[in-house]
This record gives structure tokens, sequence and C-alpha cells, in this order.
């Protein structure tokens, strides 16, 4: 079987590396494709500004729950946090 590089020519081929070429293009960009897109990226930013909203306004009627209910044990004197262990109901295990 032939070795790849002995092929006539194989030697002259050009590659990217060789000839100094870049993806990236140093030309610079229309104004059109810089207009879409920073339409794209406005639309995009106010939607998550809007999901953003709904959800601190969820975040904040979640708080205020929190907070009525705690204004309402104290006004009737519940307790909340019970650490006396007196009050516990202690049942042995046999295994």
């Amino acid at each position: 079987m032939e070795n790849q590089n002995s092929i006539k020519g194989m030697h002259s081929i050009r590659t990217m590396s060789s000839s100094k070429k870049s993806s990236f293009s140093n030309e610079t960009t229309s104004n059109h494709l810089n207009l879409y897109m920073m339409d794209k990226e406005m639309t995009r930013l106010l939607m998550e500004k809007k999901r953003l909203s709904i959800r601190l306004e969820a975040i904040n009627n979640r708080i205020r729950d929190i907070e009525d209910f705690k204004k309402h044990a104290q006004e009737h004197d519940i307790k909340t946090n019970s650490t006396n262990q007196d009050d516990w109901k202690v049942q042995k295990l046999n295994y």
C-alpha cells in the first residue's frame, strides 16, 4: 500500500495553519447584523426580566404569608418552638 505522503502534489497543499488563516474574520460586521443581534438579546433579556418579576412576586407573597402566620401565632400565644423535653412522649424499643 502506498504511503499517503508519496502522492504527487501532497506537499503543495496549503492547510489552515500553514497559510496563517484564522476562522475569525478580521472584517468589520455590518450594522444590520449588529442591530439584529442586539434586538434578539433585548428580547431575551425582557423575557428574563418578566420571569424574574413573576418569581419575585411569588417569593414576596410567601414571605407575607409567613409573617402573617407568625403575627397570628403571637396574638394567640401559640408555641412555635417547643423545646421542653418534659412534654415529649418516650417509648422504649426492644430489638
